[in-house]
């Protein structure tokens, strides 16, 4: 996948804070942040894991949400 792809990759609402503000983001040349970008919800991975660790927030979002 490219960067463009992995940037659009949808994450539901925050389940700790509701924020609508989770998304997937490249934070250097090496890491990402997936997650909740207004609260402590997110994961900081490497590019190879940021399509799990989206996968890992829904499954999560889905369980715990509202």
């Amino acid at each position: 996948m490219t960067d463009e792809e992995l940037e659009a990759i949808k994450l539901l609402p925050c389940p700790s804070c509701d924020s609508t503000m989770t998304s997937v983001r490249r934070a250097s040349q090496e890491w990402w942040l997936v997650g909740c970008m207004d609260c402590f919800n997110k994961k900081q991975c490497t590019r190879e894991y940021v399509v799990e660790a989206a996968r890992q927030f829904n499954d999560y979002a889905r369980r715990c949400g509202k």
